[in-house]
């Protein structure tokens, strides 16, 4: 059986030009948008901040997966059945989740260059 494909580690960083590159920390390239649209010739350009946000969402990526496997381990029960303990990492939890959509909308960790 083969072994399961993993993601490149993030955090990712998009870098912006006439292309947008998403790196991994290590430099190495995750993608590239165009702000060109068109199949076989190119009829426009695409707006550059439509562009920069689908390079954000596209780096925030590695946070938001890794908020969403934090959430799905948390008890599925009233807060006010949890423990302290269980409560304070709900809590955490949340707060990757926000830091995580943060991100993916522009105001987080991105490296602009």
């Amino acid at each position: 059986m083969t072994e399961k494909a993993k993601p490149t580690p993030g955090p990712w960083a998009s870098n912006f030009d006439e292309a947008i590159t998403v790196r991994a920390q290590d430099g190495s390239r995750i993608c590239t948008l165009s702000m060109l649209m068109g199949s076989q010739t190119i009829v426009q350009r695409r707006p550059p901040n439509e562009v920069e946000a689908n390079a954000m969402l596209i780096a925030a990526a590695p946070a938001m997966l890794a908020a969403l496997k934090r959430m799905m381990q948390q008890p599925t029960m009233s807060p006010l059945e949890m423990t302290p303990d269980q409560r304070k990492e709900l809590w955490a939890a949340h707060e990757a989740a926000r830091a995580a959509i943060t991100m993916a909308e522009g105001g987080g960790d991105d490296e602009r260059s």
